[in-house]
């Protein structure tokens, strides 16, 4: 619990918040009294930084295909946005999304990237072998 003052007339301060949730109790006084005419106002801020979880169920690490095409499927926080090297993905309301990638000849290295509603992201690789 920690309690700043403001000098009348002052229209902001910076406070740096974690990830958390915090709830702000607001009220209006004259040196140390309330003033009852106003009631305290809470506040509820949530902060986030945490990129969303990713979890990739294909391909699987090293794999050797031979098709023209890979299967990128995971897992994320629903409401996230995947992308698979730089292609955006649909991602189903439990999360879980799936596209058939097209690949190049030869070792080829597959970023998806996943970003939350308040622009935290996560990426991760997988390499595979296309002869």
């Amino acid at each position: 619990s920690r309690e700043k003052r403001l000098r009348p007339r002052t229209e902001s301060a910076s406070v740096e918040l974690v990830s958390g949730t915090y709830l702000w109790t607001i009220k209006a006084l004259r040196g140390e009294r309330a003033l009852h005419s106003r009631l305290p106002r809470q506040l509820t801020i949530e902060v986030d930084q945490d990129p969303p979880a990713l979890t990739l169920t294909s391909p699987r690490p090293g794999a050797t295909i031979s098709e023209a095409y890979v299967v990128v499927a995971g897992q994320t926080e629903p409401g996230s946005r995947v992308l698979v090297d730089g292609t955006s993905v649909s991602v189903r309301e439990d999360g879980r999304f799936r596209r058939r990638h097209p690949i190049l000849r030869g070792l080829v290295n597959i970023v998806v990237l996943v970003v939350d509603d308040l622009g935290n992201a996560r990426a991760t690789s997988r390499t595979v072998l296309r002869h």
